[in-house]
């Protein structure tokens, strides 16, 4: 008789851990660190943050010079910045919006100082829309008219008309990059520090405020515009990185 040999079946080896004490892996707890193509760590907030830069100076130093050489060859409305409805208007109301963007997707998809980004999102969106119908020159305008005062004390006026605006904006960024990285914080602030830069020049070249003024008219609201425009493309980085960082540092089931 001949036996058959039969081999003993193969046990599967089973984990006997419990599945409460193994360790979570580390990629559902946070998110995988986004990584070059070498496989080196990218920084998606400091590439945000360096771009933001490099378009504001390059943008204010392009305005500047081409505002300059248009006064001075060109005369064209549409790159005179001392005027209102021109492609610095434009430039100025897309970068305010983006201010207005990067706190509203905050508010929106992180629960952290919602009210504050909302207000934040609304106080931009309204001096973005501002800045494109030149709401507050009309306003401005019929203040000096019904004073009896020169049109030329207009950008005197709006500041003081706008304070209660103007001031939200600079408490609320101050309070929510508070506890942000330190770059993010210090694009905001350059943001600010410009905005205002731009404010103080206008109201305090208000009696140069005429065409009759010539170059001094002409350098001023050069510089006004260049500063309010790398004010509000720094601002308007500082968010769109805050809300990219805080997406990064988020766990997967949130």
């Amino acid at each position: 008789m001949i036996t058959t040999f039969r081999a003993p079946a193969r046990r599967e080896l089973v984990n006997t851990t419990p599945s409460a004490s193994r360790p979570p892996a580390a990629g559902l707890a946070r998110r995988t660190a986004p990584t070059r193509a070498d496989g080196s760590p990218s920084d998606p907030v400091g590439q945000i943050l360096g771009a933001g830069r490099v378009l504001a100076i390059v943008g204010g130093v392009a305005l500047l010079v081409i505002h300059l050489a248009n006064a001075a060859f060109l005369e064209r409305r549409l790159l005179n910045a001392n005027l209102e409805g021109t492609v610095w208007t434009w430039a100025s109301v897309v970068a305010a919006f983006g201010v207005a963007l990067g706190a509203g997707l905050h508010a929106l998809l992180m629960a952290p100082r919602r009210a504050e980004h909302v207000g934040l999102a609304g106080a931009a969106a309204f001096l973005s829309m501002d800045d494109l119908t030149g709401l507050h020159e009309a306003i401005a305008g019929l203040i000096l008219t019904v004073a009896g005062l020169s049109e030329t004390w207009d950008s005197v006026i709006w500041p003081v008309v706008y304070l209660p605006v103007l001031g939200a904006v600079v408490l609320l960024i101050e309070r929510l990059t508070r506890d942000a990285p330190a770059r993010i914080r210090h694009s905001a602030l350059a943001g600010l520090a410009l905005l205002a830069f731009a404010v103080a020049i206008e109201a305090a070249t208000a009696p140069w405020s005429g065409p009759q003024s010539g170059w001094v008219h002409v350098v001023a609201g050069g510089l006004e515009e260049a500063a309010e425009q790398a004010g509000w493309i720094l601002l308007a980085v500082a968010m769109l990185a805050s809300v990219v960082g805080t997406l990064l540092r988020r766990p997967h089931s949130e």
